[in-house]
């Protein structure tokens, strides 16, 4: 089966924030691991509203390699930087986001990120070609 055809919304969405994501004053040189602060700035562009429930259909982890992937983008290596799950976690926090571990004694957590910002997130991920300035949404 094959996947569905993008909607020219979510097409526009994911450019937006691709194009916001690159104007961001962080260093994605794959050569060192992602900072808190980093981490900080790439949140503020991510996740702009907070939900009043946790998001569960994604935890820390998969942020943490998100957060790789987006260092994919930016990068000339095509090597992701590193980021740490530890320093997601914190940078998620300092934000004013909610966690929550997923299970007791987990060391990785859930967050109250709006469902709709974390679609958008992985909708740019996964159509990477789809959001080159030269397509077009017509």
């Amino acid at each position: 089966m094959l996947p569905r055809r993008p909607a020219k919304l979510e097409i526009l969405e994911a450019q937006r924030l691709k194009s916001a994501l690159s104007k961001v004053d962080i260093s994605y040189d794959h050569r060192t691991e992602f900072t808190v602060e980093e981490v900080e700035k790439v949140i503020a562009i991510l996740f702009q509203k907070r939900s009043e429930r946790l998001y569960r259909k994604a935890t820390s982890y998969g942020f943490k390699h998100v957060m790789e992937r987006i260092s994919e983008l930016f990068n000339d290596s095509g090597i992701p930087k590193y980021c740490n799950n530890r320093t997601f976690i914190e940078a998620m926090q300092n934000t004013g986001f909610r966690a929550e571990p997923e299970i007791k004694g987990s060391p990785n957590y859930f967050f109250n990120i709006e469902a709709r910002q974390a679609k958008t997130l992985f909708f740019m991920l996964t159509y990477k070609a789809l959001l080159d300035e030269k397509y077009s949404v017509a």
